[in-house]
């Protein structure tokens, strides 16, 4: 269950290490609070059982991935995961979760 939660944290919200300013705070785990873990498993748990089945993890994954590839090339950049980490702190992304 810890290395679930650790995974849906580090593809969620992207590795802290990516942050110059995270310094020591990455280790605390800083950027997801218990409301936002809880935000992110209700997401998830398409059929709302309390569990995650690997394929609602993947479809999860591959819904951000589609969210952030905004030129629809397969590929997401550095900076269009930047981008996309704005909108979804602004709260100006459509079907962000």
């Amino acid at each position: 269950m810890r290395i679930l939660l650790a995974m849906i944290a580090l593809v969620t919200l992207g590795a802290c290490a990516h942050h110059k300013s995270c310094g020591d705070k990455a280790k605390a785990g800083h950027h997801m609070k218990k409301d936002m873990w809880e935000k992110a498993w209700k997401d998830m748990d398409t059929n709302n059982d309390g569990k995650l089945s690997k394929k609602e993890f993947t479809d999860f994954k591959v819904a951000k991935f589609t969210d952030m590839d905004t030129n629809k090339d397969g590929f997401v950049t550095m900076d269009e995961k930047k981008e996309f980490h704005k909108k979804m702190k602004k709260g100006k992304c459509k079907d962000c979760k």
